[in-house]
């Protein structure tokens, strides 16, 4: 009996080792039986809204009918599209719409050379002891008319004769002043007149009327020296050229002779001065002197000689920054030779020649 005892419980303990064996597997395999039967929940985010067009709304509705359609199988959910604090967020991956028009500045150093090669060089490097010197407000101009009334005196000889001449005219001139600094500049002057004799028998002589037109030019260039004391009290040499007429006596007959005028091509020099007296008011003075080419005579005779002087003195007077006044009397000596052939015989003149005459004008300054 004991034997049978021991046989039934030695057979219920294998029966319970059995069990528990088969009770430990089927724990172990039940997560992947899970798995297999229960997916995990899957989470899709919402895409950055994109501006639709119609082929990519075409193709794109039936892909998110089937992410749709496989979430909600696999048992997944979708976010909510109401914006969330990360999607009011800013976007800091570009840069922001700008109204500007202009296009953006870039900075650049054209002096910058690639490796090995040599570094432009864009100006000569001065010495450092060497000021640098700037004048504001330059180069100016000056934009003048003027009208010069003068009296003349004339005395022509002719061999053993000498016939003395008077008239009076009245130029009318326009000029031009460039300062291309406040110690060079150049101006231009152009002055038309007129001159007239009236008629008169003289011995065997017949002087007739006539009249005779002057288109007078020239062209000064100054370099002026500046005082310590003042800006505006200057010395400035300078140099003419340009074409200048005077008057003479030319037969016309045996016996009748008539006005006509001589046009010389001249080369100068001439030396201007210039003093303030008070704000507004500049005393000027020049003299000059003017040699006679022979070059652009006119009729049969030609200049054989031309030696020309003159003086004048006056004041600027500055009404406004840019509008200015000038007054000034004007002395003007001439000394001068013609001498051209007239059939078989040569005619010489010498004239020695006077004037006097004012000069007013305005001059605007810009």
């Amino acid at each position: 009996m004991v034997s049978s005892i021991v046989r039934v419980t030695m057979s219920s303990y294998k029966s319970v080792l059995v069990l528990a064996c088969v009770m430990g597997m089927a724990l172990a395999l039940q997560p992947a039986f899970a798995q297999d039967a229960a997916p995990a929940p899957v989470k899709v985010k919402r895409a950055k809204k994109k501006k639709a067009t119609p082929a990519a709304d075409a193709t794109s509705a039936p892909a998110a009918a089937e992410t749709q359609s496989a979430v909600k199988s696999g048992g997944g959910e979708i976010e909510s599209s109401s914006p969330q604090g990360e999607n009011l967020k800013f976007n800091t991956d570009s840069a922001p719409v700008s109204t500007d028009r202009h296009p953006p500045m870039t900075f650049k150093d054209e002096g910058d050379s690639p490796v090995g090669a040599p570094r432009k060089e864009y100006a000569e490097s001065a010495p450092e002891e060497t000021p640098y010197k700037a004048y504001i407000g330059y180069p100016k101009h000056q934009l003048g008319v003027y009208a010069q009334p003068m009296s003349l005196a004339s005395a022509w000889s002719y061999q053993a004769q000498t016939f003395n001449f008077t008239t009076s005219s009245t130029a009318i001139g326009v000029n031009y002043r460039l300062f291309m600094t406040p110690m060079w500049n150049l101006e231009v002057d152009y002055n038309h007149s007129s001159m007239t004799m009236t008629g008169s028998k003289v011995g065997t002589l017949t002087f007739h009327d006539s009249t005779v037109n002057f288109d007078n030019y020239t062209i000064k260039n100054r370099f002026c020296v500046i005082g310590k004391s003042t800006f505006y009290r200057q010395l400035c040499p300078g140099i003419d050229i340009g074409n200048d007429g005077y008057p003479i006596v030319s037969f016309i007959g045996s016996s009748d002779l008539a006005l006509a005028r001589v046009q010389d091509i001249i080369v100068g020099v001439n030396l201007t001065y210039q003093e303030p007296f008070s704000e507004k008011f500049i005393f000027k003075a020049m003299i000059g002197y003017n040699y006679g080419t022979g070059i652009g005579n006119s009729g049969y005779l030609t200049s054989k000689g031309d030696s020309s002087y003159y003086a004048n003195a006056g004041f600027e007077w500055s009404v406004t920054e840019h509008n200015i006044i000038t007054a000034l009397g004007e002395y003007r000596a001439r000394d001068a030779k013609v001498s051209g052939p007239i059939g078989s015989v040569t005619d010489t003149w010498i004239t020695k020649s006077s004037a006097l005459g004012a000069k007013i004008g305005y001059i605007r300054s810009f």
